[in-house]
């Protein structure tokens, strides 16, 4: 949670002048489908317990931010790109069909 949750808060705090005075307004983070509620849900994918709940907690975090930022202009998004090919994923891969067309 520490690398994952709170210092992403620390990095957002320390840029948040230079967004509220830049042309671009936007806070975007990498998310995971693994942080989804629904995605965890119809898997059952059991692996990743860490990881899926730091995810998840970024999810509230940057809505939380959105929610109190709109009013300077900012917008934020949390960004999941879906299954990424790794060579850390391929286990959970061939053990849960994920991402494949099984």
């Amino acid at each position: 949670m520490k690398t994952n949750v709170i210092s992403n808060i620390f990095v957002i705090n320390s840029f948040l002048d230079l967004i509220r005075n830049g042309n671009e307004k936007k806070i975007i983070l990498i998310s995971s489908q693994s942080g989804d509620i629904e995605f965890n849900r119809l898997t059952g994918f059991p692996n990743l317990l860490g990881y899926s709940a730091a995810k998840a907690a970024m999810m509230v975090v940057i809505t939380k931010f959105g929610a109190d930022l709109v009013q300077y202009g900012i917008k934020t998004l949390s960004l999941s790109p879906g299954w990424v090919n790794t060579d850390s994923g391929q286990s959970e891969r061939k053990d849960n069909c994920v991402g494949t067309d099984n």
